[in-house]
């Protein structure tokens, strides 16, 4: 008699439980919800004329710089087209820009 109703309720934890997940899995439905991705905000967007909205931090620019190889990294300023920066490769002294996506030109 004990072990018929230790089975018995063995049976219905079971049960609860995989009821539970039936239900936690159909309210998620069959792929859950992800974060969504960050697109650029109205704030972002430049309309024709204006200044374009900052995209990079100072910070990144500064690590685009250092994974190029860039060393010694000073006057780091950011202007309308991104940072400005000199730096050192190679033995030289350069005057850098770094766009908004991180692409590195040298400057005159």
């Amino acid at each position: 008699m004990i072990r018929t109703k230790l089975i018995a309720a063995i049976a219905a934890i079971g049960m609860t439980l995989v009821g539970g997940l039936s239900l936690a899995l159909a309210q998620a439905g069959p792929n859950p919800p992800t974060a969504p991705v960050p697109g650029p905000q109205p704030s972002e967007m430049s309309a024709p004329g204006t200044q374009r909205a900052m995209t990079m931090s100072e910070r990144e620019a500064r690590m685009a710089l250092e994974a190029a190889g860039y060393t010694s990294i000073r006057d780091l300023k950011a202007d309308e087209d991104g940072y400005t920066a000199t730096a050192t490769k190679d033995g030289r002294t350069i005057k850098l820009g770094v766009d908004h996506e991180g692409a590195i030109e040298i400057l005159r």
